[in-house]
């Protein structure tokens, strides 16, 4: 989901916390589960199960308004904040599924943040258990956090069979698309 131009960053305290909150209430309703997420400045990165396009479409609906209304009162503002349909691809391969984890998890590598000994503290990832490089502070960066916004994935693809392909390192690039 990509913003109009001109809107502040989504990777500062107040606009992420926003954004974590719209992930957990989205979640899990209508047979959609938000499962990662990765917040960008001015985009988020999702990997959701749904149940089919309806219920997929109900679920962003849903994400996108819970968002709207929130950035648009932290922000005094008002209008649209997504300027397009959000884009989606059905993964249906384990290496399809690795590629987007780590293309998701890593995301802000690519835009030129590069975190050493841990993940990106705007994406899901320290609630992810597919690091081979599981830093330390994983697990108290996540207790500190809390309970993840996201639901855990029901679909296999998405559970095991990713993980024949290997397991993710912190400081793998994902490829551009």
């Amino acid at each position: 989901m990509r913003l109009v131009g001109g809107l502040p960053t989504l990777r500062s305290k107040e606009p992420f916390a926003i954004v974590r909150a719209a992930i957990a209430s989205a979640t899990d309703r209508f047979d959609f589960r938000i499962v990662h997420f990765s917040v960008q400045s001015n985009h988020v990165h999702l990997i959701v199960e749904a149940r089919d396009e309806h219920a997929l479409g109900r679920g962003m609906k849903g994400l996108r308004v819970r968002m709207t209304r929130r950035l648009n009162r932290l922000w005094n503002r008002t209008g649209p904040l997504s300027c397009d349909r959000f884009h989606a691809e059905l993964l249906e391969t384990p290496r399809q599924v690795r590629n987007a984890l780590l293309y998701v998890l890593n995301n802000a590598r690519r835009h030129g943040v590069h975190t050493i000994g841990h993940c990106d503290p705007y994406c899901s990832g320290d609630w992810f258990d597919g690091w081979i490089d599981q830093p330390c502070a994983r697990i108290e960066s996540a207790d500190i956090r809390g309970r993840s916004p996201c639901s855990p994935p029901r679909s296999y693809l998405l559970r095991v069979a990713w993980r024949r392909y290997g397991r993710l390192y912190l400081h793998e690039s994902p490829a551009a698309r």
